[in-house]
């Protein structure tokens, strides 16, 4: 049994030699190669701006863009997130927000709106979900705190 442990990014051939006796006592040699490629397990983060908002009751706009990038600059896919639950004076143009995919200089963007009626503070919460590099799905959270005053 072989194992392969890579501490880093790589990409080559691994080529594997043999010999054997076939049923007629003759020996025989071959080979098999094998392709591989590692990837960096990397991640989807969110930022929001600004980071934490202080609106004030009454006010029609207070935007937040959220950015999702990755941690690594290899690509991620099949973003999206599911706004339909937000709060009470929060909206979004949609209810979904989707991308295809997000690497480095090629991130995906939402944008939000809070406009409180009520003097009121918590933290916005919502999940997302994305595929990364190696192809695995994975999850994450964006969290917004929030405060408004009369």
């Amino acid at each position: 049994m072989m194992s392969y442990a890579p501490t880093g990014v790589d990409n080559g051939t691994l080529t594997l030699n043999y010999a054997y006796l076939n049923n007629a006592d003759v020996s025989k040699t071959g080979s098999v190669a094998i392709d591989y490629r590692t990837t960096t397990n990397d991640n989807v983060l969110a930022a929001s701006s600004p980071t934490t908002l202080n609106a004030v009751t009454g006010s029609t706009s207070n935007p937040v863009v959220v950015v999702f990038t990755t941690d690594d600059g290899n690509f991620a896919s099949s973003l999206s997130a599911d706004l339909t639950a937000l709060p009470t004076d929060w909206s979004s143009a949609s209810s979904t927000f989707t991308c295809a995919t997000l690497s480095v200089g090629a991130s995906c963007q939402v944008s939000l709106n809070y406009a409180p009626t009520i003097a009121a503070g918590s933290t916005l919460t919502f999940g997302y979900s994305y595929v990364n590099s190696a192809g695995t799905a994975k999850t994450g959270t964006v969290s917004i705190p929030y405060t408004a005053a009369p």
